[in-house]
């Protein structure tokens, strides 16, 4: 992983799906870099930021600020699919990787910050969001930082479960 620390001990991948205003995401939601960078340096976390290739053009500002933190990096791996069972937790809002990281069973925070907005203007739903997302939500970054520090284990059931119904081949065979 792109300047990855040997000292954290966890590490989470964040993954929004593609949208035609994503670096809303990063203005609109309360995102500070800075506070982000302390929290996981103080929580030995390692955040790991993966933007569709589209977005990074966009996002500018966003790169130049990833360069100077300790703990959050833009994930610039080539195929995802290499390194996802390396993450501790996947972070995404509506992204179907979320689907394919249900075969980890590990954690997953939900961050459909701009739900309504998603719903309304960029490609909606075909199916509950809700029944689709055994994990917390978050609605904005602060709520995720916090989220970030708390346990949850409690959704492996539920994670299971949906798992079971949406991946028939789980790669034991």
């Amino acid at each position: 992983i792109a300047n990855g620390s040997p000292d954290t001990t966890r590490r989470v991948i964040f993954m929004p799906t593609f949208r035609s205003a994503d670096w809303r995401l990063f203005v609109d939601y309360e995102f500070d870099l800075q506070r982000l960078d302390t929290l996981c340096r103080e929580n030995g976390i390692e955040f790991h930021v993966k933007l569709h290739p589209y977005s990074l053009l966009r996002m500018g500002p966003l790169m130049e600020g990833l360069k100077t933190a300790t703990n959050v990096f833009h994930c610039d791996c080539e195929d995802i699919y290499d390194i996802l069972d390396q993450f501790d937790t996947l972070v995404t809002d509506y992204s179907s990787i979320s689907f394919d990281y249900l075969l980890c069973d590990r954690p997953i925070i939900y961050a459909p910050f701009d739900y309504e907005s998603y719903r309304d203007q960029e490609r909606g739903f075909l199916e509950d969001y809700t029944t689709l997302t055994p994990g917390p939500r978050a609605q904005n970054w602060r709520e995720l930082e916090a989220l970030l520090l708390e346990p949850l284990d409690c959704y492996s059931e539920a994670r299971q479960e949906l798992n079971a119904r949406y991946n028939s081949y789980q790669g034991d065979d």
